[in-house]
């Protein structure tokens, strides 16, 4: 595949009024996993950026469909590996199949994941919600370290309440689905 050849086929995909929005998008699906497949994403690495724009909400509504049809991320990102090798960094999607989970250990791969584009954002955003999540465990733990060698002081369970809902409401400003229950017994 040559140039001319490429930037005819993403006309023909950008063209979507003319072709149908269906059909463009298994176009640039197949065109961006054949790129990715046959090692030209590197050679046209120039107009694969230029494009990106336009693949964006694209690879985004491949992942919604499928993930609406029941398929994991692992499993996606298993079939599609040489595509997630091309479109993100290859060393933070390795750093992703290798937490385990632990997310907070990998809080700058994650970070560079997801504001890499829309993709990103549909592929990897859930993560965002749970380092935050572990990020407030550990914030009541280590304010209940604090307060267990007074416990029985009632002034320092409300001050410890009053910690918990401000850091609760500075969670909520930022719009993350979670709900937690703190209860405290003398």
């Amino acid at each position: 595949m040559n140039q001319r050849e490429l930037i005819g086929i993403l006309k023909a995909v950008s063209a979507q009024a003319v072709v149908g929005k269906k059909s463009c998008d298994k176009v640039a699906v197949a065109l961006a996993k054949f790129l990715s497949r046959t090692g030209l994403a590197a050679k046209f690495s120039d107009e694969i950026q230029a494009v990106k724009p336009l693949f964006d909400p694209i690879m985004v509504r491949h992942w919604s469909d499928l993930k609406r049809s029941g398929v994991g991320l692992t499993t996606y990102m298993d079939c599609n590996k040489d595509l997630l090798d091309t479109l993100f960094c290859e060393t933070d999607i390795q750093a992703f199949r290798l937490c385990a989970g632990d997310y907070i250990s990998i809080k700058g791969n994650l970070g560079r994941l997801i504001q890499s584009s829309a993709y990103g954002k549909a592929l990897f955003g859930f993560s965002e919600a749970a380092i935050e999540a572990q990020d407030f465990s550990t914030k009541v733990d280590s304010a209940l370290e604090e307060l267990r060698p007074e416990i029985r002081s009632t002034a320092k369970i409300d001050e410890f309440r009053n910690k918990m809902e401000e850091e609760s409401a500075a969670y909520a400003a930022m719009r993350l689905p979670m709900t937690r229950t703190i209860k405290v017994q003398c």
